[in-house]
């Protein structure tokens, strides 16, 4: 798998403008600088880095987590505690001579209230004696009212249930037959066709089905026939082409992207792509793509890499060279696209 060494081979800049993050942020992330990137949104930046460099930032990840728990801990012992000067939890003695003196006022005012509630009990037990008699006839005549109350309830019920009796009668001998509507009718007419429409979507369904696996197995019989074709790259670093040789392709397996320097011009062009590449031969050019994932093809022979990292090529007009990180550097005149 590609390690974070390959942000600083493609270049902060190059990365930057694939990825849309920042060249400082890059570069923060690639120095393991977690300092800095305290405050930034550094999982999505790691996401997206991923996804378009096929990088491995897992041990990365836990560097970066094992930082931030040690900094919150850190955090946490780190607390003040301000202890007050309250003039009233102050000792004085003035203050305290004086507390213990009202408190016996209190005291003694509780007492002389309770003797005197006590030597005037007689007296309101004779209060207590004329609000138990006010009561008892309250009580009376409040019973007498609501026997009377409930009496005229009853009979004004009574009223009504005869009144409503007669009502159901007569509504009974004026009852007439109810007669199925129209709309039920056209309800049970139309249960078929809902019927008839679910098998049709059934057939439709399995037609699709059996529509997608024989694509399926077209594909997959391309597919096998192709890799037949695919010679594995071994350890040349050279391809010789033939005077008949016009172009050479570069097919990349997954998307990748693909750039191609014109050295005699000084141009330079690049693509994100899935589809093949053609580059044309009788100019001395640069190309480097951004994995290594892909398939050379040459006068009708295919030579497959399977590994990660960055592929760059000298092409020249009788021949392919697989280049090292230091000669494509050497050659772009110091620069790394």
């Amino acid at each position: 798998m590609n390690d974070i060494s390959l942000i600083k081979e493609l270049g902060l800049n190059e990365v930057s403008r694939r990825t849309h993050i920042e060249a400082e942020h890059l570069g923060y992330i690639a120095d393991k600088n977690f300092e800095k990137l305290v405050r930034l949104n550094v999982k999505g930046f790691i996401k997206i880095l991923e996804r378009e460099l096929n990088i491995d930032f897992s041990q990365w990840m836990s560097e970066y987590e094992a930082f931030m728990s040690e900094r919150n801990q850190k955090n946490e012992h780190k607390s003040i505690s301000v202890s007050p000067k309250i003039s009233a939890y102050t000792a004085d003695g003035k203050h305290s001579n004086t507390g213990v003196k009202l408190l016996g006022l209190a005291l003694v005012a509780v007492l002389a209230g309770v003797i005197y509630v006590l030597n005037e009990g007689n007296h309101l037990s004779n209060v207590l004696n004329i609000f138990e008699d006010k009561n008892k006839s309250v009580t009376y005549t409040g019973a007498v009212a609501v026997q009377q109350a409930a009496k005229n309830l009853n009979e004004a019920k009574q009223e009504s249930k005869n009144a409503t009796n007669d009502e159901n009668l007569y509504a009974i001998k004026n009852l007439e037959p109810i007669l199925p509507t129209e709309e039920n009718a056209s309800a049970t007419l139309a249960m078929p066709e809902v019927n008839l429409s679910v098998n049709t979507d059934k057939n439709e369904t399995a037609q699709t089905n059996k529509e997608e696996n024989i694509t399926q197995n077209q594909e997959q019989n391309t597919s096998s026939d192709a890799s037949k074709e695919i010679k594995q790259a071994n350890d040349d670093k050279i391809w010789h082409l033939t005077a008949s040789t016009k172009e050479i392709k570069i097919v990349p397996r997954k998307k990748t992207w693909l750039g191609v320097i014109n050295l005699d011009e000084n141009k330079k062009r690049s693509v994100d792509t899935t589809n093949s590449f053609t580059i044309e031969i009788g100019k001395k050019q640069l190309a480097v793509t951004g994995h290594g994932n892909i398939n050379l093809e040459i006068d009708g022979q295919t030579i497959k890499f399977s590994d990660d990292r960055p592929k760059r090529f000298l092409i020249e007009k009788d021949k392919v060279s697989l280049l090292t990180y230091d000669e494509f550097v050497a050659l772009n005149k110091g620069k790394s696209w």
